[in-house]
């Protein structure tokens, strides 16, 4: 296992639903800076003359978990005020049991200590109301600074309602009862600020309850454009990967840092390593609420590090696309626009049978390999047999393989072989293969598809390099320039060398499509199939209509330019 894969499995990168010391630095959206913005500039600052409560709303995985850890994270930093997190999902709440909460609580403790004011540890709770009061008093004097007071944060509220429902109460007046206990609270501490944290379907049932005119004149929304109360909801695409790429920096400055590689950096430059951008995008897509991307973060992170790789790569990381896609296949009753989307659960499916296509790929490529010393002697008949299988466009003649060329206006020149012709919507394509880095043998294949250009043997040439050497690649395309004059038919003053492409295939690739034409060629069905899949890598069919779109420069003169005859098989 490698460095990072130890470090992924020891300490996961998104803690979304319970934010740890790290990750509460996480603030993402407009809706959830929205909330922030209004709550510092109106809501706390209201609570600060006159206690009173208000509720961060939004369906499970939202990110109100994440924005009351937040809120208490930046009270600790700016020390204004006290910030408390209370979970209310394994306890039982009355009025002595919150006093006690906040009077006992460490955080009170050590921020009245930093101003010089001990609270008594011999006195009950309800002794220390006063003396806590009394404290936050003096340091809004002493500070002269209004936002000083307490902040109570309160999570795991429909928990709290299921659970004391579930013991015969009415729903109703649970949640009345809950608020009517808070209101106790603002009685006793006159600088408080109590933020719920709440779904919408609660939300609902609060304010029926808010209707009752007491409660309701201690509870304030935030209002969105309309009026209505705000809702964090869903991110869109760029701040979902915003997100990522936070809690990855986050992780990285505590564990270790992350590569950043061409193929999991965004269009605006962020760094979401081990993950590419279109595997978040369909994360994205698939979830209704940033929990949910975080979640399959994870279960795609789980995923790749329990699987072997070599330690000194770090492709063995890396969530693609179709990764993503069996993440969220597999657990689907989690992504609800899975079944609810149904272009989105094709496209799943699509990636998922080209993830088992390239897999069966590879299987073929192996086999050729081990069959097959070399590939130079067959690679023609192949790529012929590929071709054919990527439609109708694509016809072969008799004869067009291997095929000898001479120079029609040089007397005495020598023949030439073009590897192989392949008719395209009535068009002759010229194909050379180079199979080694020779430059003898680029220079010579040149020269062979300069000649059939020329003589009208072929409407265009394709100069096919096996290499994963770009070096190699960018020289092809330079003495292709240098010799941009062997191109030229003088007499009818026309230059072909825009009528030649060039293109590199990846050895793999090559075994592949000759694995293809040596064991899969019988069975039509699926030859079109591996063909047509493998075809979405190399391309070769879009390069062919390109090809026959193009034509020679006319470069002036006396001479009308002839008219290439090529259209017909010769």
């Amino acid at each position: 296992m490698c460095d990072l894969c130890s470090y992924f499995k020891k300490d996961e990168p998104f803690n979304f639903h319970r934010p740890d010391s790290k990750t509460k630095e996480v603030l993402v959206g407009k809706t959830a800076n929205k909330y922030l913005e209004e709550f510092e500039k109106k809501i706390y600052p209201h609570a600060m003359n006159n206690s009173l409560m208000t509720a961060i709303i939004g369906q499970p995985g939202a990110g109100k978990t994440q924005l009351i850890h937040y809120i208490e994270g930046r009270s600790q930093k700016e020390k204004d005020r006290v910030s408390l997190i209370l979970e209310l999902k394994d306890v039982r709440i009355d009025r002595s049991y919150l006093v006690n909460y906040i009077c006992s609580n460490n955080h009170i403790n050590i921020y009245l200590s930093e101003y010089g004011y001990d609270l008594p540890k011999d006195k009950v709770s309800k002794e220390i109301i006063p003396i806590v009061n009394n404290s936050i008093e003096k340091i809004r004097i002493e500070t002269k600074n209004n936002n000083v007071g307490i902040c109570l944060l309160v999570d795991a509220v429909d928990e709290y309602i299921r659970k004391v429902k579930s013991t015969g109460s009415e729903r109703d007046k649970v949640i009345s009862d809950l608020l009517g206990t808070f209101m106790f609270l603002l009685n006793d501490f006159p600088r408080l600020c109590v933020v719920f944290a709440i779904t919408n379907d609660v939300y609902v049932e609060f304010k029926e309850v808010l209707k009752e005119a007491s409660p309701g004149r201690r509870f304030l929304f935030i209002s969105d454009k309309n009026g209505e109360p705000l809702r964090l909801e869903r991110l869109d695409e760029e701040e979902t990967q915003m997100m990522v790429s936070k809690y990855l920096n986050i992780w990285s400055q505590r564990n270790a840092n992350l590569p950043m590689l061409p193929n999991t950096a965004t269009n605006n430059g962020l760094n979401i390593f081990p993950f590419t951008p279109d595997a978040i995008n369909l994360f994205w897509r698939a979830g209704a609420i940033p929990g949910d991307t975080c979640m399959a973060c994870i279960m795609a992170l789980k995923n790749k590090i329990i699987h072997p790789h070599k330690p000194e790569k770090l492709d063995h990381l890396i969530v693609t696309k179709s990764d993503a896609a069996w993440i969220i296949k597999k657990y689907s009753g989690y992504f609800v626009n899975y079944e609810k989307e149904s272009g989105l659960k094709k496209e799943i499916e699509s990636l998922l049978e080209g993830d088992q296509i390239n897999y069966e790929l590879e299987k073929i490529a192996m086999k050729a390999m081990q069959v097959n010393s070399s590939y130079s002697d067959a690679i023609i008949e192949a790529f012929e047999s590929y071709t054919t299988a990527l439609g109708d466009d694509f016809r072969i003649q008799l004869g067009n393989r291997r095929k000898f060329i001479r120079d029609r206006f040089r007397i005495g020149n020598e023949y030439k072989v073009i590897d192989l012709i392949i008719n395209f919507k009535s068009k002759n394509i010229g194909i050379q293969f180079i199979l080694k880095n020779s430059r003898r043998d680029l220079m010579n294949k040149i020269d062979t598809l300069s000649i059939a250009l020329k003589n009208q043997q072929i409407k265009s040439g394709l100069l096919v390099i096996e290499s994963e050497n770009k070096q190699f690649f960018e020289m092809a395309k330079k003495e292709i320039e240098l010799k941009k004059p062997d191109f030229e038919d003088i007499v009818y003053r026309m230059n072909y060398i825009n009528t030649l492409l060039t293109i590199t295939i990846d050895e793999s690739s090559v075994w592949c499509i000759l694995g293809l034409h040596e064991f899969i060629l019988g069975d039509k069905i699926k030859m079109e199939k591996y063909s047509k899949h493998l075809d979405k890598k190399l391309n070769i069919y879009n390069l062919f209509k390109q090809l026959i779109n193009r034509g020679p420069e006319y470069f002036g003169g006396n001479v009308s330019p002839r008219r290439h005859t090529t259209d017909r098989p010769e």
